[in-house]
């Protein structure tokens, strides 16, 4: 009896490799001829983990020590990785490996403000600090090789500065001076907060700056009308006669505190108190 072609196709069914083993996350057909064990791989959450709770940068040879992965495991890693980077949940740049919106081990900043310790505080120059959820960066006090090296002076509050970056906490970073690049004026403002009907506005105390600045709104911040306020001028697109904007980083005081004139001038100058 000849078999019908639906038989022929049903009897060949069972020849055919059973792919069931293999994961369809992996988009390079170079892994479909090599097998691994998935049980000694580590989990997506694991991995994302290990990567936001390391207080430096990581690399794929880190990742893969760290959950003991060898052999063929590691090009499934690998795989694992770039789907994790392809999803957003990680960062990967120059190999090195780090979380989401959070800052490269080397960037550029602006040093705004000495805290009451004395210390410098620096924002980001080329990055979106509201993206990265308003990070606190402390300029290390420990440059003086540095500076040394690079026949450089000491940074200072109003400086642009290409620095070496540590992550220390969650949204916390020490930054080494590698070389002071611009010192340009303090890009600080010090002003007066008003609140009105039409919104929400910083009146600078120094009479030669006329603008008046639209505050971006800050969880961090909840200042009352009349307070004197720090704030940090943002970066937004070139538009024709549109307002400034500036983002309050520090309230010092009520402006009927007798000692108003006083923090203003403090503040101004970046004086240590």
């Amino acid at each position: 009896m000849i078999e019908s072609p639906s038989e022929n196709n049903d009897s060949n069914h069972h020849d055919e490799p059973n792919t069931d083993d293999f994961t369809d996350d992996f988009d390079d057909p170079i892994l479909d001829h090599l097998r691994w064990d998935e049980t000694a791989l580590p989990t997506d959450d694991d991995i994302v983990a290990f990567v936001e709770n390391s207080t430096t940068t990581l690399t794929k040879k880190d990742i893969a020590s760290h959950f003991k992965v060898k052999g063929a495991n590691r090009t499934a890693l690998k795989a694992t990785l770039r789907r994790l980077e392809n999803t957003g949940k990680i960062t990967i740049n120059a190999k090195r490996i780090r979380p989401v919106n959070t800052l490269p081990p080397v960037t550029v900043l602006s040093i705004t403000t000495i805290d009451e310790h004395g210390d410098l505080k620096a924002i980001p120059v080329e990055q979106d600090v509201m993206a990265l959820g308003d990070p606190i960066i402390y300029i290390s006090g420990n440059n003086t090789s540095t500076r040394r090296r690079h026949h450089n002076k000491a940074p200072a509050v109003g400086d642009r500065v290409l620095a070496r970056l540590e992550r220390v906490g969650k949204n916390t970073y020490e930054a080494s001076v590698i070389r002071v690049l611009t010192t340009q004026q303090d890009p600080t403002i010090v002003g007066i907060y008003s609140k009105d009907e039409d919104g929400t506005f910083i009146i600078p105390t120094d009479k030669k700056d006329r603008n008046v600045y639209v505050v971006v709104e800050s969880d961090s911040f909840n200042p009352k009308h009349g307070d004197i306020v720090v704030a940090v001028p943002t970066k937004q697109k070139r538009r024709y006669y549109a307002p400034k904007q500036a983002r309050i980083r520090e309230i010092i005081g009520d402006m009927n505190d007798p000692r108003a004139f006083s923090l203003i001038a403090i503040h101004k100058n970046a004086i240590p108190v």
